[in-house]
């Protein structure tokens, strides 16, 4: 029996039990009372004189949960709320009522749902709307248009938030054109949740091609601040509309300087495309480009590397910084890349390198990592090559990082102090001497 089906049947049973207990309270005074939120139910009407009474048997027999009425629902979750359950058996019962609850009062049913706790509940794996928002998966899917009214005007304030996760990844699957006309109306996180949604809806949708041009051309009509050129580039992609490298390649030459956002996600594309390639490949395929142009396609190849892949990192940064395209370089795996290259074999290399780099705050980072690994292995030796430094900036900085490997690696405070002892800008060193203070901290001397 499969997961899925077991837990079915649980859910099943749990349910029958849960209908007897209504079915017991039906009519009496012990019926679960309810909340002032729900909807309110009839009482029962007594039995005028003349009426045939039903017997017993046939006015406790329980009907299937596709014919529940919205207050049947309501009854079933206050007893389901009361009633001794495990977390398991309680979560997967709350869920099947509520996937039925939906069909006959989805403003109702969510707003039982986000009366509940909303951490996630359940064990075995990160639910980011919690364990039983997901429920409604389906029913948004169905109704898409009545569910995001009542998320955006059903007063449900910032629980909204966990019902638009739903609705988009719901909507994302089962129609990403309906999707891409609210990723307007979503905060930046949120579009770029739904803008992946859009691209897997639309690549497990048979008419592919088709569909994914018209998401593409309502994204395109959209201000570049909503969606980007990378972002673009993607619905490019999946289209088949990009090309190869020189077909790409020629088609920017001629957009010229015009900031046009097509031209930006075909550079992104030929980015892509160029990921894996030399440098000099690289180079040449750019060489005629206007520079915004260029910035674009060496970000997308930036972008390609993964961190397990330094290969050719320095040669990439180098053409970056050509074309000062520093606001590629600001991107937070660049750095993580020049360590990975920054292996035993060739740290020297690297720390040679870096020393190469103009000094701004977009390679501060991308510097301390680059010789961190030569200063650790090469304490003695090192101190020459620091020296030696031309720019006095990252000479300062080499003495900082050598007092960081002489207290994190070595335990060394003594060779700490040699090293910050030799740093000339005295803003900086103070600077030096708070990272220092801070290990301090983290490592009071021993007293006997």
């Amino acid at each position: 029996m499969t997961r899925v089906k077991a837990i079915g049947l649980a859910a099943s049973h749990i349910m029958a039990g849960i209908i007897g207990i209504l079915l017991a309270t039906r009519g009496s005074d012990s019926s679960p009372q309810l909340s002032s939120s729900a909807p309110s139910v009839a009482p029962e009407r007594p039995n005028r004189p003349g009426m045939i009474e039903r017997s017993s048997d046939a006015a406790r027999s329980p009907r299937p949960l596709k014919d529940w009425r919205g207050s049947e629902f309501t009854k079933a979750w206050i007893a389901v709320r009361e009633a001794k359950l495990t977390t398991k058996d309680r979560i997967e019962t709350q869920r099947k009522l509520l996937e039925g609850w939906a069909k006959v009062d989805l403003a109702a049913a969510m707003q039982a749902a986000l009366e509940e706790a909303w951490d996630h509940d359940n064990d075995e794996s990160f639910i980011p709307e919690g364990s039983l928002i997901g429920a409604f998966a389906d029913a948004f899917g169905r109704n898409p248009e009545e569910a995001w009214d009542l998320i955006c005007h059903g007063g449900f304030g910032i629980g909204s938030s966990l019902l638009r996760h739903v609705w988009i990844r719901s909507v994302g699957r089962e129609d990403p054109l309906r999707l891409a006309a609210v990723i307007k109306d979503l905060s930046w996180k949120e579009r770029e949740y739904a803008l992946n949604a859009c691209h897997h809806g639309t690549w497990q949708n048979e008419d592919r091609t088709l569909l994914n041009k018209k998401v593409f051309d309502q994204l395109a009509a959209l201000p570049a601040d909503i969606v980007s050129s990378d972002q673009l580039a993607v619905f490019l992609m999946a289209g088949g509309g990009g090309g190869d490298v020189a077909t790409i390649r020629e088609e920017l030459i001629h957009a010229g300087d015009s900031n046009d956002r097509l031209a930006g996600a075909k550079a992104v594309v030929l980015g892509e495309l160029l990921g894996d390639k030399s440098h000099d490949e690289i180079a040449s395929a750019i060489a005629a480009l206007p520079t915004h142009l260029k910035q674009e396609v060496l970000g997308a190849v930036l972008n390609s590397r993964r961190f397990s892949d330094g290969e050719g990192i320095t040669e990439l940064v180098d053409l970056l910084v050509a074309e000062s395209a520093w606001e590629k370089l600001n991107a937070r795996h660049v750095p993580q890349l020049v360590l990975t290259s920054s292996n035993e074999g060739d740290a020297r290399q690297v720390a040679d390198w870096v020393i190469t780099l103009p000094y701004r705050k977009e390679t501060t980072e991308m510097f301390h990592q680059g010789v961190e690994t030569y200063l650790r292995n090469n304490m003695d030796a090192s101190k020459e090559w620091i020296a030696a430094i031309p720019s006095q900036e990252w000479r300062d900085r080499a003495y900082a990082e050598y007092s960081q490997q002489a207290l994190n690696a070595k335990k060394d405070p003594a060779a700490s102090r040699w090293a910050l002892d030799q740093i000339r800008d005295a803003e900086f060193k103070a600077l030096a001497e708070t990272w220092r203070k801070n290990w301090e901290g983290r490592n009071p001397p021993v007293t006997r």
